[in-house]
């Protein structure tokens, strides 16, 4: 089961694994606090749990930055500026949060009408010193970056420059060609027991860092067959949103 780190309360509190269970946006400052919902998101969906989001409008160009990273839209938008829009969440407009609600939502939540039996605060430390602009033309995925976020926790303070990036984009080549390597050989049920270990990290706090290093002992895993790898990584990567088989059929 999700367990996040509330914020009012300081403790890891467990999110309902049944139902439908709602996010809202407060103040969408920079690409890490878009990322957090859309993880949550993620997470939650790879367990069959139903999710809807809702957000602070966004201008073009920061949507088309969000959809470069694999970041999903919110389903429907409040009005007002980014930081508006989210009364009795217990925060400030600058602080960046994501009210994560749940409980006895039913299909209510669709319609906005949550009545919830519990409400997380959820809030994500910024990422300094990012170039989003300009990647590309050094060769760079788009997708290192989200890369380079995923490897630091998201209570973490980070900052990343040119050296993350590339050590990211590096890393997320190599997955790729790996998975398009594996795609050859033949097929073979998922590795379950090494799925978990990943899925429980995620659901740990969202410890993305420690999601990636059971995904570096799989690939390295001489005992896991290379088609238990692919399919390990195609389910993983419904989370992780990397982009991993997008070389194959490629060589």
């Amino acid at each position: 089961m999700l367990r996040l780190h509330d914020t009012r309360t300081g403790r890891l509190e467990p999110v309902a694994a049944s139902g439908v269970v709602r996010m809202r946006s407060h103040g969408v400052r920079g690409l890490r606090a878009a990322l957090l919902p859309d993880l949550i998101r993620r997470v939650l969906e790879v367990r069959r749990v139903r999710v809807f989001t809702t957000g602070p409008a966004l201008e073009d160009g920061f949507l088309g930055e969000c959809a470069a990273l694999n970041i999903r839209p919110a389903d429907s938008t409040t009005p007002g500026p980014p930081g508006s829009g989210l009364p009795d969440s217990g925060v400030s407009d600058s602080e960046g949060a994501l009210v994560v609600s749940f409980g006895s939502a039913g299909s209510a939540a669709e319609a906005g009408r949550v009545e919830s039996e519990h409400r997380l605060l959820v809030a994500p430390m910024l990422v300094e010193g990012v170039a989003v602009e300009g990647g590309e033309a050094a060769g760079l995925d788009p997708l290192a970056l989200r890369m380079a976020m995923l490897e630091r926790h998201y209570r973490e303070p980070a900052a990343l420059g040119w050296d993350e990036l590339q050590a990211a984009d590096t890393a997320l080549r190599r997955w790729r060609a790996r998975v398009a390597d594996w795609a050859e050989s033949p097929s073979a049920p998922m590795a379950r027991e090494r799925v978990e270990r990943v899925l429980t990290a995620v659901e740990e706090d969202l410890d993305t860092p420690g999601a990636l290093r059971e995904l570096q002992e799989l690939e390295r895993d001489p005992e896991v067959a290379a088609g238990a790898k692919l399919e390990s990584f195609l389910h993983l990567d419904r989370v992780l949103g990397l982009d991993l088989p997008v070389e194959i059929g490629k060589r």
